[in-house]
């Protein structure tokens, strides 16, 4: 699951974020809500990599890439943004794509004008009831859609493999604390066993005098 979108003071987008956000679009090319599910997933992954961007949430994503792409500012202007004209290049490119998976496939004219004619490329498999051409077309959806996949596979284990080595850097932190204050307790120890020491020999060398002098009182 991609992380869940978190607030914090300032949501604006700064242009690092927009940038990564321009990266995963231009790599996915989404056309559907799963698309932009992909979309939300990764940069969410590149932010928790960053650590102090804003997670997003698709709603703020898909709105951020629109008024990029809607901005009415022309591409050929000096003065338009990089931002601006990537997001209508990266546009172009997503219509672009929807041409070609919206492109038909023939009609029934067609088929009549060539009935008898050997043509393979048209004809319905017997088992799925689509052309060739579909097939094409099913497998570079699905080969896509596997890939898609397998980039967010691969990111979130890169995500656990991160998670897991802080925890061990925690630990490692954790167990060097703790052997500090082990040391720290036995110098602690060891300074009042040496005052203990010293308090009693002092009172050792009291008691001889005291003895020596109760002596020579009896003495004398």
């Amino acid at each position: 699951m991609p992380p869940t979108p978190t607030r914090r003071r300032g949501k604006g987008w700064t242009d690092p974020e927009t940038t990564a956000l321009l990266d995963v679009i231009e790599l996915i090319k989404p056309l559907g809500s799963d698309h932009w599910e992909g979309v939300q997933y990764q940069y969410n992954a590149r932010a928790a990599e960053e650590g102090d961007w804003i997670v997003r949430d698709v709603a703020q994503i898909r709105r951020k890439y629109k008024t990029l792409r809607n901005t009415r500012k022309p591409t050929g202007d000096p003065d338009c943004p990089i931002h601006v004209k990537r997001a209508k290049r990266i546009h172009a490119q997503i219509e672009a794509r929807q041409s070609v998976l919206d492109f038909p496939l023939g009609s029934s004219d067609d088929s009549d004008e060539n009935e008898g004619i050997d043509d393979p490329p048209s004809q319905a498999t017997p088992r799925t009831g689509l052309t060739p051409q579909d097939l094409v077309l099913v497998g570079a959806q699905t080969e896509e859609k596997q890939s898609a996949m397998e980039m967010m596979i691969a990111m979130d284990e890169r995500m656990q493999a991160r998670a897991s080595e802080q925890r061990q850097e925690q630990e490692r932190q954790a167990a060097v604390r703790e052997e500090r204050e082990a040391l720290r307790e036995e110098r602690r120890m060891e300074r009042l066993e040496a005052m203990e020491a010293r308090r009693d020999e002092r009172q050792a060398k009291m008691d001889q005098f005291m003895m020596a002098l109760l002596a020579k009182f009896v003495d004398n």
